[in-house]
């Protein structure tokens, strides 16, 4: 029955989260608020609104780091590289963990979870879409499918 009700409320993204859940599926729920769908997450981050931005930063600045990247693709397929580690190598996780207020090995987490998984989905919403600088964070967590293996 919960599951039901939480489509209800979420729409179909929901649907196919928690078909990938019964399959084993991590979950990572970025969102201040806690809501089902965070009941439901393997980790749930709870950034300082508006801070989503630097969240994100800083786990592509972890996947580079700790080379968590497919060098062969990035080698052969990417332009700009170089000006995108050199950008987000100020992104780290204690500076922000300060401006998120999410502890700095949650933030080292996240992006370890997400660039190891066998397969991985990311999914905005309204979070993203309604702040003032919603395309630099949705353009931020566009970094991070393109740099995982």
């Amino acid at each position: 029955m919960w599951a039901q009700s939480i489509t209800n409320s979420y729409g179909w993204v929901v649907r196919d989260v928690i078909a990938n859940k019964r399959r084993g599926t991590k979950l990572i729920v970025i969102d201040p608020v806690r809501t089902e769908l965070a009941d439901l997450a393997g980790l749930w981050i709870r950034p300082k609104y508006g801070s989503d931005c630097c969240l994100a930063l800083a786990a592509a600045n972890v996947i580079i780091e700790e080379r968590l990247y497919d060098e062969e693709f990035v080698t052969g397929w990417c332009t700009g590289w170089d000006e995108l580690v050199e950008h987000i190598s100020h992104y780290t996780p204690l500076s922000a963990a300060e401006v998120t207020g999410v502890p700095a090995a949650q933030i080292r987490e996240f992006p370890r979870m997400y660039a190891t998984a066998k397969s991985s989905y990311l999914a905005d919403g309204n979070g993203f879409d309604q702040q003032v600088n919603s395309v630099q964070t949705a353009q931020g967590y566009l970094y991070l499918p393109g740099s995982v293996r």
